[in-house]
């Protein structure tokens, strides 16, 4: 998320009827039953992106560290640690943002 850059309220974005608020509900619900989401609910699905991608930049440095500076790989590899590690960190001022957002209201 881009700073200053005001996002959409829910309401704004989705306009939904009363049937179609009650069909979702039960297609999440549905889901929630299924064995491949091992019993997670919506919200901690939506949460999951968020989590995996703190977990990128330890696998990104442990791959710098098993290659030879000499590898081609080697190079990209510290680009991509260092694009993920600033999007790691814009997450977690967003975080925290919202974290004050809420005390406050």
């Amino acid at each position: 998320l881009a700073r200053g850059v005001k996002q959409p309220l829910p309401s704004d974005s989705f306009d939904m009827t009363k049937e179609q608020i009650t069909e979702f509900g039960l297609f999440c619900n549905y889901n929630q039953t299924r064995p491949e989401s091992r019993k997670g609910d919506f919200p901690s699905f939506l949460i999951k992106p968020t989590q995996r991608v703190c977990k990128y930049p330890l696998l990104l440095r442990e791959l710098i560290k098993s290659t030879d500076e000499s590898n081609p790989d080697h190079q990209l590899l510290q680009q991509a640690y260092d694009i993920i590690c600033s999007t790691v960190q814009q997450i977690d001022e967003t975080k925290r943002d919202i974290e004050n957002m809420k005390f406050f209201d």
